[in-house]
């Protein structure tokens, strides 16, 4: 990435915006065997240099903001090993410093909505003493003083 950004996308102040050297492609057939050199020396040690700076400088970035937020790398952390899996609203939370749900509480929830409209449809080919079996009832009327 970082030989891309100097030589392709010209994000290097001593280069400047310019393409250096050819566009790679993956090594097929031996085509690489056969490369010819179209940059000069210098300019090869320069490239080399500016690729070295920039990930020297994003090693550095990268170590500071970890160090920074030393609290929040350690909640995230803790967070995937109690869960294994955290959504971004998740990681919005830690950093922000709030609690996260309890866990499996969205699965919970989601379970208990579906099991709810399940039980609350009702199949229009049931007939009202089947209905009433779906309730819980026997579907017979009460006894009569006669039928004892």
């Amino acid at each position: 990435m970082a030989r891309k950004m100097v030589c392709e996308w010209g994000m290097s102040d001593k280069i400047g915006p310019q393409t250096v050297g050819e566009h790679e492609e993956e090594v097929f057939l031996g085509r690489e065997w056969g490369h010819t050199q179209y940059v000069s020396d210098d300019m090869s040690r320069l490239v080399d240099s500016e690729i070295k700076s920039l990930i020297d400088d994003a090693r550095q970035r990268c170590t500071e903001l970890l160090t920074s937020h030393l609290e929040t790398l350690h909640a995230v952390a803790q967070a995937l090993l109690e869960r294994e899996t955290i959504t971004g609203d998740d990681i919005d939370l830690i950093m922000h410093g709030k609690p996260l749900p309890p866990f499996g509480a969205d699965d919970f929830r989601i379970e208990q909505e579906e099991s709810v409209s399940a039980s609350s449809s009702v199949d229009p080919q049931i007939t009202a003493p089947e209905r009433e079996d779906a309730d819980g009832s026997d579907g017979q009327q009460p006894p009569s003083g006669d039928d004892r």
